[in-house]
């Protein structure tokens, strides 16, 4: 077993200490700003480009108050068939910020120490990569991912969420 798999697994673990486990109902009916967007982050460059907020490309989920879990392809660029690797001194992620056009707290901008790919091919993780931020995120612990406690079916509505880009709408 891939050292990348048994870190996620340590890190969910560490996410159910830190949560109350809660139970997904299928269909289930909520509000998506009060539930999902508390888990959402916005990973970004150092600087802004242009305007406060244009330096995003990419989201994840904060699964506990130092880690965030987002796809391998935010974190690398693809040279021909051969991915580089970011450097993580020019990442940022941004937490609390449903609105990412808007200029966040201080405190809710953290710089990240670790970026951990997944070195295996042909596993069902090999497009995911673990984040590990400088500091813990300060505020409700609540905001920390809640894993499910039981197997998810094929007949549950799932959400994604995230932001898109805006290269057509003024900023």
């Amino acid at each position: 077993m891939s050292r990348f798999i048994l870190l996620v697994l340590l890190v969910a673990i560490e996410a159910s200490h830190h949560n109350d486990s809660i139970e997904i109902q299928p269909r289930r009916r909520f509000n998506s700003r009060g539930n999902l967007l508390k888990y959402l982050v916005s990973i970004r460059t150092r600087e802004k480009i242009y305007n406060w907020g244009d330096n995003h490309f990419c989201s994840g989920a904060l699964l506990t108050s130092r880690w965030v879990m987002t796809a391998a392809g935010c974190v690398t660029t693809s040279a021909g068939s051969v991915r580089r690797r970011t450097s993580r001194r020019n990442l940022i992620v941004v937490v609390y910020t449903p609105y990412r056009l808007r200029k966040p707290l201080d405190r809710n901008r953290i710089p990240v120490e670790n970026v951990v790919y997944s070195n295996e091919q042909k596993i069902c993780c090999q497009d995911l990569v673990l984040i590990k931020l400088t500091r813990p995120v300060s505020g409700n612990k609540n905001h920390v991912l809640r894993l499910p406690v039981r197997e998810i079916s094929d007949d549950w509505l799932c959400y994604s969420i995230g932001w898109g880009r805006m290269d057509l709408l003024p900023m």
